[in-house]
């Protein structure tokens, strides 16, 4: 009689492969933004990386130059839409 060998193991079927967590959800992290002027805004932050985008965004929108480095160059550089726009 021959011997026949599932592909399949009692382990494979057992064993639940977590998801992976979206970088977007990560926390600490270093990100970079690129900005239309060829720049590279490098940060580094201990919240999500999409509230600290969303953040960066807010701030160029109002001009708020204070609360965020990529704000106060886009204004100060006379390009707050193009900028913005790149730290999607």
């Amino acid at each position: 009689m021959p011997l026949v060998k599932s592909s399949k193991t009692v382990r494979s079927h057992l064993t639940k492969v977590k998801d992976t967590i979206p970088i977007t959800t990560e926390s600490p992290l270093v990100y970079n933004i690129p900005c239309s002027c060829g720049k590279l805004y490098i940060g580094e932050t201990t919240r999500k990386l999409k509230q600290r985008v969303k953040e960066h965004q807010d701030a160029c929108k109002r001009g708020d130059e204070k609360d965020s480095t990529i704000a106060e160059h886009t204004w100060q550089q006379h390009h707050p839409g193009k900028s913005c726009r790149q730290s999607q």
